[in-house]
């Protein structure tokens, strides 16, 4: 089963809000209540992505391999919101795997402050720079090594009228129940909330207990959680 798009979603959220019509037949041009129904549904997207970091649709992986010195620094593609510290690693053309260090900018600035950079080493310890798309290493690199990473994605919003979510299809509803809430706000229609509520109390329950990534508890304390003072963990 395939996701639902932003289109097919608007045109949902508009037979469950009574609108008369078929429309919308696109995304954009609209005007009136039905520009407002692809509002709804775009800003009920974007609110539920920024709601938590650890969504599992929100997490992705990332690949590259490095070239010839001198370089250093490379663009993480597409850019991330936060990368995961300890998924580094780096695979030689043998395929022998060698974690990579992770260090927050301030420390690998502290720490490497009078360094005097190699060139042509295997990628060893990296950082994040403030710009938080430049990788940089702590060497000039050697070419092809296949650099591995896990990241989280930035919120982002539908663009075109074939987008769809990147949760899983059985949850697409909960925008729509998201936007009746909106709908009935907007045009003092109580019996839309009510209803747009109970459902998007259900599928949100539903959507969290199946995509939230939560810390492993062990006796004495937490495998894996997130610390926020190096970056945004699982």
């Amino acid at each position: 089963m395939a996701n639902r798009t932003w289109l097919q979603l608007s045109q949902d959220l508009r037979r469950e809000a009574g609108v008369q019509g078929t429309g919308p037949s696109a995304v954009t041009g609209q005007t009136g209540i039905y520009e407002n129904l692809v509002s709804w549904i775009q800003q009920a997207w974007t609110d539920i992505q920024s709601e938590f970091d650890s969504w599992s649709f929100r997490k992705g992986y990332g690949s590259f391999t490095t070239t010839n010195s001198p370089t250093r620094d490379y663009t993480l593609d597409p850019a991330p919101s936060a990368v995961e510290p300890h998924s580094f690693t780096a695979t030689d053309s043998a395929g022998n795997v060698t974690q990579i260090e992770f260090l927050d900018y301030s420390l690998f600035q502290e720490r490497y402050r009078l360094y005097s950079v190699n060139d042509a080493q295997p990628p060893s310890v990296c950082t994040l720079l403030p710009d938080g798309v430049t990788l940089r290493f702590l060497d000039y690199t050697q070419a092809d090594y296949t650099v591995n990473y896990d990241y989280t994605t930035t919120v982002v919003q539908f663009t075109n009228g074939t987008d769809t979510a990147t949760f899983p299809p059985e949850f697409d509803m909960i925008l729509v129940w998201k936007a009746l809430i909106d709908y009935g706000l907007f045009y003092n229609a109580q019996e839309a909330v009510q209803h747009g509520k109970i459902r998007f109390d259900e599928f949100y329950a539903r959507l969290k207990d199946d995509q939230l990534i939560r810390p492993t508890i062990k006796v004495g304390g937490f495998i894996n959680g997130r610390n926020r003072a190096v970056s945004r963990y699982w």
